[in-house]
Parts: structure tokens; sequence; C-alpha cells
């Protein structure tokens, strides 16, 4: 649209000041009494507002129809309809964005507890090491994939005594120490671990042999994978001869779960008495250390893990019944690892 071009316009700035002939302006009626003829229509003018009006109607997709006097009408609900649904769009698609937000927003924060509770357990698993001192069934975290542990066998116990002379039994061995075994073992989520752990073995009674400390193992879903023997027990040879007890030795089970392993055998005890010779049974330290010495009117027991326990003697020949010292009891070290 324009402002009309014709002869005889009203000034668009102020419509009282008569404008130079073809200024763009509002037609005028003209003043009869002043001489003022009345704007004349023109043929452009009548053709623009037509073409205005039909725009529209066009744009709308409509064709023009001489016996509808609506379609402009219809023509402007079709676009407020048309923005309309255009809004409604845009609006559910905003409302659907928002709902996906949500949803990601949930997704990371429930992803940054897990991360959060994974880091816990793996924080868990780089302290402190759990210890097993008596025999334990523990599962397998459901994050773990192996199993790391340090594990020692029950220490011997040492020999007693009960002599009046070195013709007789007078100074008993000591008990060794057991075998130790470090392993990295493979566990799977939930996996039952058995731990057992040896015991360490009865100092003997006067004569009487000592016990063998027993053997401490460490069995994954069934599968035994990895033992530790426990320190043998002194005893009497003779009636006047006690050797030192042996060590504890190690053995590993043939498993695919085995991923590493070291092992060390255990030390033997003090010898107590070979014939006229007396010695001082002491017994064998273990990986730990800790073996009892040997003492008078009874044996010093084993004090670190899997430790053997001290021969007993009488350095009076009193022939009265003295023990030997009990083997230390064994541990297993353990912790789960990612």
């Amino acid at each position: 649209m324009q402002l009309i071009i014709a002869p005889n316009t009203v000034a668009k700035a102020n419509r009282d000041i008569m404008p130079t002939t073809g200024t763009p302006g509002w037609a005028t009626d003209g003043n009869p009494a002043l001489g003022i003829p009345a704007t004349g229509d023109l043929a452009c003018h009548y053709n623009m507002m037509m073409a205005e009006v039909m725009q529209p109607i066009l744009d709308a997709g409509m064709d023009l129809d001489a016996t509808n006097w609506g379609q402009l009408s219809a023509a402007i609900q079709a676009f407020v309809a048309k923005e309309t649904q255009r809004a409604t769009t845009v609006e559910s698609n905003l409302q659907s964005g928002k709902a996906a937000a949500t949803d990601l927003q949930s997704e990371v924060t429930r992803a940054e507890q897990a991360e959060t509770a994974l880091a816990a357990s793996i924080q868990d698993a780089s302290g402190p090491w759990n210890t097993a001192t008596a025999s334990a069934t523990v599962a397998a975290p459901a994050w773990a994939t192996r199993l790391e542990l340090w594990m020692t066998g029950g220490g011997g116990g040492g020999a007693g005594c009960q002599g009046t002379s070195t013709s007789g039994a007078i100074s008993g061995a000591g008990g060794g120490s057991a075998a130790t075994v470090y392993a990295m073992l493979s566990v799977a989520s939930g996996a039952s671990v058995a731990l057992s752990v040896g015991a360490g073995g009865a100092g003997g009674i006067g004569t009487a042999a000592a016990a063998a400390g027993g053997a401490s193992a460490v069995v994954v879903s069934g599968t035994t994978l990895a033992t530790a023997n426990g320190g043998g027990g002194a005893s009497w040879y003779s009636a006047n001869g006690s050797a030192g007890a042996s060590g504890g030795d190690y053995a590993s089970e043939a498993s695919a779960g085995v991923l590493q392993i070291t092992q060390i055998k255990g030390g033997s005890g003090g010898d107590g008495q070979g014939q006229n010779y007396v010695f001082a049974g002491n017994g064998a330290a273990s990986h730990w250390g800790g073996g009892g010495r040997a003492g008078a009117g009874g044996g010093i027991a084993g004090v670190a893990w899997g430790a053997g326990g001290g021969g007993a003697y009488d350095v009076s020949g009193s022939g009265t019944v003295y023990s030997g010292g009990a083997g230390a009891g064994g541990a297993i070290m353990y912790r789960f690892l990612p």
C-alpha cells in the first residue's frame, strides 16, 4: 500500500495544508466555496487496494471466488489457526525437551551416585587389610574381581620334658613355624570365600609329642586355591633325644584362579637334647617373627602368627613333668580389589 499520489491530496504531515500537486497524502472532498476540487480517483488506487485485499487470500492457499464475500476473513482465521497450531507445537516440543532434560539429569545423578559408591568401595579396598584369626566365610563385593591375601598356618608346639639327668629327657626341642603364602586370586562378584585359619599346636606334656600347627587355606566357590601348612610339633625321638621340629611347607592348587603366588616355608625349631648334649630348644620364628623361647619349667608359647612354641627344660633334673610352649595360631590378611 501507499498514500494517494494525485492532484488535490492532503499532505500526510498536516491535513490542513494543501500540498503541491502530486504530493502523497490523503484524498479530500474539496471545497466548492473556495474553488478547491475533490481528489480524483485513479485506477492505480483501486487496483492497489484490491491487490492488498486479495494477497492474504492467495497466501492462504485459497482460490479467488467472486461469490464468496468472506474470503479475507477466512484467510485471516486460517493464519490465526496456523499460528496457534505452531505455537502449540512449539510448546509441546518445549515440554518434551524439558522432560528429556529432567530424565537426563536423573541419569546423570544416578551415574554420579554409582561412581561415588564405587569410589568409596575402591577406597575401602585400598585401606587397612581385614584380618581373620579364626575361620570365617565372606562374600566378594559386587565390584570385586580379585582377592589379595597373606596367610600363615599355625605354629607347632614345643616339646616338654621329664627327666633326672642327661640320660633322660630333661630338655625338649622347639616347635617349627608355619609356612606363609602371599597370593592374588581371581574372584567373581558375590563369590563365597571360605577362610580356614590353622590353629597353633599344643605343647607336649612330659615326653609326649607336641601337636603340629594346623594349615590355613582359602577356598573360593568350593575350590581350594592356596594353602599354607602349619609348623611341625616337637617330640622325643629317643629317651634323651629331642630334635627341633621342621617348618611348615606350603601348597597351592593348580587353578586358573591363582593370578600370583609367593610362598615362604616355615623355619625349624631349635634342638633340645641330643644324648648328653643339651641345647636351648627355642621355637622357630615365622614370617612375622615371634618364636617362643625355651623355658625352665615350661616352654614359652609362640607370639607372632604361625610361630613355634619353645621347648621345656629342667635345670635341676627333678623328674617333674613340664610342658612345652604352644605354637601361635595362624591368620589370613585379605582385601578385595576391583
